[in-house]
């Protein structure tokens, strides 16, 4: 059952963005809030797409399972490609079978490992996270137990959601809980160092469904953190627009958008020429 009903907006009250991130949508499961996405989908115009990972589920979908809501979303995001609009895919872990055939470019449409970007001027990496999570040093049996309590509470939320009862909210009560908040405060230092260590200023990742924002100083360089969230629980998405700069978008239980906030301003740093978006580099090779 998919909870959140969202009004389709008229084409031309659509909001021009510059650069939309989508992470951990999860297609071909019923954890994914399809409604509530494809009314988002609906209400943008971007310029650039990053869609960073796990959009298909290619780990838990089956044949049985593939709504029309889900046939809607991945269409959308064709169709983003065959208006003109670039569209890079950066793969993660629940559709990494298609690291296999990465990079490879169809029209506008491209397929990375991990991709940087000229945004605003200043080169972004978008990177999935699942690598950068593996060199965390934690044992496997512990993360195994942290994967499988996750998904457990994923399914008593969606089965709390089906029958009607008062949300439980077990995922947003795991991720609070001092271990898995401790676990993702590693996580995000470890990609500010990935980024640092590229000479970066500023990476966007996915993975945790933990939608952020926040500056790190790793070794006295500042690095701005972001992570789109997922549409599995946060109903989250990262924008970009010119002169206001990165900003998390989220959608309420009846899908109406709310803003959650701009992004931290990122350190300075001398001015480039040019503006907007412009690929500057091609997949390379995660850690």
């Amino acid at each position: 059952m998919e909870e959140a009903e969202a009004q389709v907006p008229n084409p031309a009250s659509r909001r021009a963005i510059d650069v939309l991130v989508l992470s951990d949508i999860h297609l071909g499961t019923g954890h994914c809030q399809a409604r509530a996405l494809v009314g988002y989908l609906a209400g943008v115009a971007p310029r650039c797409v990053v869609l960073n990972g796990d959009i298909l589920d290619l780990r838990e979908m089956t044949k049985s399972y593939w709504p029309e809501t889900h046939a809607a979303i991945l269409a959308r995001l064709l169709a983003f490609a065959q208006e003109g609009i670039p569209v890079h895919y950066v793969t993660g872990n629940h559709d990494d079978a298609l690291r296999a055939i990465a990079p490879l470019s169809i029209g506008r449409l491209q397929l990375h490992h991990e991709v940087v970007l000229a945004v605003g001027g200043a080169p972004v990496l978008f990177v999935h996270g699942d690598l950068i999570e593996h060199g965390i040093q934690l044992p496997r049996v512990l993360r195994r137990l942290g994967c499988w309590l996750y998904h457990s509470a994923r399914h008593l939320d969606r089965i709390s959601r089906a029958c009607g009862w008062r949300s439980l909210n077990l995922v947003g009560r795991l991720q609070r809980s001092p271990r898995v908040a401790a676990h993702i405060e590693r996580f995000e230092q470890a990609c500010a160092g990935h980024a640092a260590a590229r000479g970066l200023r500023t990476i966007v990742t996915g993975h945790i469904h933990t939608p952020r924002s926040r500056v790190i100083v790793h070794r006295g360089s500042a690095v701005t953190y972001l992570n789109s969230g997922d549409w599995v629980c946060s109903r989250s998405a990262l924008e970009f627009c010119s002169g206001e700069g990165w900003r998390l978008q989220r959608l309420d239980d009846r899908g109406q958008l709310l803003v959650d906030g701009a992004a931290p301003s990122p350190a300075p740093r001398p001015a480039e020429d040019g503006a907007g978006v412009q690929d500057l580099a091609g997949a390379g090779a995660s850690p």
